[in-house]
C-alpha cells in the first residue's frame, strides 16, 4: 500500500479542520449577536471568525464565537456586528488564526513554500511486521511542520500554538482516517435523520458478500454506517438508522471504502523554534497510522520462478 495515499489523507483532514468555512443561511443585520449558518461543525466557542463577502471581496473581522447553538446552525457573537448581511450576496463565515488564514497545505518538506501562513505534510518512514501467516501490520510515519512568517512575534507564536491544537484536535478526531483507493457514487434522494435505506446513482460498487463499512458526505458532515444489503442497483440497506440528514442539492456522496487504518495517533508534538530565512517553524507534529496490509499469496519457500 502506498504512503502518498496515506499523506493525502492527513492532508485532506487537516484542509477540513483549518479551512473552516459556512455560508450564511438567514439575514443577519447590523447590531444582531447571533447568525444563522448552514453547519457549525468543526467551528468551536471561542473560533476567532470573520464574515466574508465572496463578490464583494471584503468582510467584518474581529469577532469570536461565544456559544453553538444545540440546532447545529447558531453561532452567537462576541460582539454585535457592525454591517448587514444578506444570503443573496453568498456571505460565508470562515475561521481565522490570530488574525490570519491559512495559505496552503503543501505535501512534502518544500526549501521555499509559495504561501504563508503554512502548513507542510512531510512522510518520514514506514515499517512492516508480520502479525499472521498471510497478514503484516503497516506503520506509517509522518511530521506535520506549521510555519508563518516570523513579522510581530507575539501575533506569529500564538498563530502557530492556535493552529497547532486545530491540528492536533482535527488528528484525533479521525484515528481511522479514509484512504484512497476508495468508490464514490452520488446520493439521488435526500436522506432525513432515522432513514436505514438510502437510494444512489450506483449501487454496485457495494457488491460484495459481506458486511462493510461505508461513509455518507456532504462539505460539512461525514456519517460512518454499513450496508446490509444491496436491495437493487440504485439502494442499499443500512445497518441502523442515519443520523444526520443530507440533501442532494449539498452534493452528497456516498464513499465505499476498501481500505482500513485501525489505529493513528499525534503523538508528539515539538514546540522548539527553527529559523528558516524570514519563517519560524514553531512546532511539528509527528503522526503514525497502522494498517493490516492482507497478503493473498504470502511467501513461503525459497524459487527461482
Amino acid at each position: 500500500m502506498s504512503m502518498e495515499e496515506v499523506a493525502d489523507s492527513v492532508r485532506r483532514i487537516i484542509k477540513r479542520w483549518c479551512w473552516v468555512e459556512s455560508p450564511l443561511v438567514a439575514n443577519a443585520s447590523e447590531g444582531d449577536t447571533t447568525i444563522k449558518v448552514r453547519s457549525t461543525r468543526r467551528f468551536a466557542v471561542g473560533d476567532e471568525i470573520m464574515i466574508f463577502d465572496v463578490s464583494e471581496d471584503e468582510g467584518e473581522i474581529d469577532q469570536t464565537i461565544e456559544a453553538i447553538g444545540t440546532d447545529a446552525q447558531t453561532l452567537t457573537l462576541s460582539s454585535p456586528l457592525s454591517s448587514d448581511w444578506n444570503t443573496s450576496t453568498i456571505p460565508v463565515v470562515r475561521k481565522l488564526f490570530h488574525h490570519q488564514y491559512l495559505e496552503g497545505v503543501y505535501l512534502g518538506d518544500p526549501a521555499v513554500i509559495p504561501k504563508l501562513p503554512a502548513v507542510t505534510v512531510n512522510p518520514v518512514s514506514r515499517q512492516s511486521e508480520w502479525i499472521t501467516i498471510d497478514s503484516t501490520k503497516e506503520t506509517y510515519n509522518l511530521q506535520i511542520g506549521v510555519f508563518v512568517e516570523d513579522t510581530i512575534q507575539e501575533d506569529a507564536t500564538r498563530f502557530l500554538y492556535t493552529m497547532v491544537d486545530t491540528i492536533q484536535n482535527a488528528l484525533k478526531s479521525h484515528i481511522y482516517p479514509l484512504v484512497s483507493p476508495y468508490n464514490t457514487t452520488s446520493l439521488t434522494e435526500d436522506i432525513d435523520t432515522g432513514d436505514t435505506t438510502i437510494r444512489v446513482s450506483d449501487a454496485t460498487i457495494f457488491n460484495r458478500t459481506d458486511l462493510y463499512r461505508i461513509l455518507i458526505e456532504d462539505p460539512w458532515d461525514t456519517e460512518e454506517l454499513i450496508v446490509v444489503e444491496v436491495v437493487d442497483a440504485n439502494t442499499v440497506r443500512l445497518n441502523k438508522p442515519v443520523c444526520t440528514p443530507f440533501r442532494v442539492a449539498d452534493g452528497t456522496i456516498v464513499i465505499s471504502t476498501q481500505r482500513f487504518i485501525y489505529n493513528s495517533w499525534p503523538q508528539n508534538i515539538d514546540y522548539g523554534k527553527v529559523f528558516r530565512g524570514s519563517l519560524m517553524k514553531a512546532a511539528t507534529i509527528d503522526w503514525f497510522a497502522w494498517e493490516e496490509e492482507i497478503h493473498d499469496d504470502p511467501p513461503r519457500t525459497p524459487s527461482i520462478l
